[in-house]
């Protein structure tokens, strides 16, 4: 039972964070446990606790007994998050080249592939296109076989995704970062470290760029 609960828990966590990276939960919108538990048929329980987890990840804000609302996109916390998060990419690359198993490889290249067709026939789908994006640096990290790394990592990979998706073009940024994905993914595939770390910290820095010109 204890099992079934926490995969419900992480499941909802799951959709509400694709709804909130993705901007179909824009900034401000309250989030109504009651009514999300409605709708996926569960009690506040795991829907506190999925809501919880969100509020780690720095998507939600909550008020004990007064409410819970997306967050808002402050653009010093963007700031903030990317400078971390460059500093951290590259380390996760460089243990991820050691670390990944050939069927987590299997799985990266299946959603670069995934990827490739949203891009050519529906680019502006943010829900999916963040979702694969996520899943992509979900593998990455756990690759890491570093679980505080990877946590780190996936709380601060949520956060710059909802930001590109509020200020970058979606075609161009999508198109930029298949071929930045395809080559971290070919060293990761040669177990080259060095050259995994590198191009990971440069996929951040081109991104952080891209943003950085967007916001100017």
């Amino acid at each position: 039972m204890q099992k079934n609960h926490k995969k419900t828990s992480e499941y909802i966590f799951a959709i509400l964070k694709a709804r909130i990276v993705s901007l179909e939960y824009p900034p401000g919108m309250p989030l109504n446990d009651k009514e999300i538990g409605k709708e996926f048929g569960v009690s506040r329980t795991p829907v506190r606790e999925a809501i919880k987890k969100l509020e780690h990840e720095g998507l939600v804000t909550v008020l004990p007994r007064y409410s819970t609302t997306v967050s808002l996109i402050e653009i010093n916390d963007i700031r903030w998050a990317f400078d971390v998060r460059l500093r951290l990419e590259g380390l996760a690359g460089a243990e991820a080249a050691k670390g990944l198993s050939s069927s987590q490889l299997v799985e990266m290249k299946n959603i670069i592939y995934m990827l490739r067709e949203l891009a050519q026939k529906n680019p502006q789908d943010l829900k999916q296109v963040s979702t694969l994006h996520g899943e992509f640096h979900k593998i990455l990290y756990e690759g890491s076989q570093n679980p505080i790394l990877c946590d780190i990592l996936n709380s601060l990979h949520s956060r710059c995704a909802r930001a590109c998706n509020a200020y970058l073009n979606r075609r161009h940024h999508s198109s930029c970062d298949l071929d930045q994905l395809q080559a971290i993914y070919q060293a990761l595939v040669n177990r080259d470290t060095e050259q995994a770390a590198c191009l990971c910290e440069s996929h951040v820095q081109s991104v952080m760029n891209r943003l950085k010109n967007a916001l100017l």
